[in-house]
């Protein structure tokens, strides 16, 4: 009895690996802090992007750390999404937001706090390349939020 189930549970695993053979891992680098309150963007789209194999929805799961520099102040992330040339680190906050903010409350210097973020992009068409970013702030305009140790996995639904 025990057997079959393990063999079913098998079965089912290799179906699933099988099927996500449009998953794409990503590590971007570190990007620089952003300061103030201000909505600015992280600058990891040219890292972080992934161009449909075929016709489908894309499910992006994403794990981080992220900090604020100054203590009992707030570091937010929010992950964007687009088309088109990736922004750079400091530009203007831009893109369609995806899923929901990511904080952090400063009580160390170091105190990074680890995040996660799920959500899926709409229908893309085979070869259509988007790219995907964070919009970081802090509720301090000398205070920085930074990015850490994310990694990003794209399944093709």
């Amino acid at each position: 009895m025990v057997e079959g189930k393990l063999r079913k549970a098998s079965q089912v695993s290799s179906f699933f690996l099988q099927n996500i053979m449009g998953a794409e891992f990503v590590e971007p680098n570190n990007p620089t802090g952003i300061l103030g309150v201000t909505l600015k963007m992280a600058g990891m789209g040219t890292e972080m992007k992934h161009t449909a194999t075929r016709n489908c929805r894309l499910l992006v799961l994403l794990t981080g750390l992220l900090k604020c520099d100054t203590n009992n102040k707030i570091a937010s992330a929010i992950l964007k999404r687009g088309t088109g040339a990736a922004p750079a680190n400091g530009d203007a906050a831009t893109g369609t937001t995806m899923g929901t903010q990511a904080a952090a409350v400063g009580l160390t210097v170091d105190n990074y706090v680890p995040f996660s973020v799920i959500a899926s992009a709409s229908l893309l068409d085979a070869g259509e390349q988007i790219w995907f970013d964070f919009a970081l702030a802090t509720d301090d305009a000398g205070a920085t939020a930074d990015l850490a140790q994310v990694f990003v996995t794209f399944l093709e639904l």
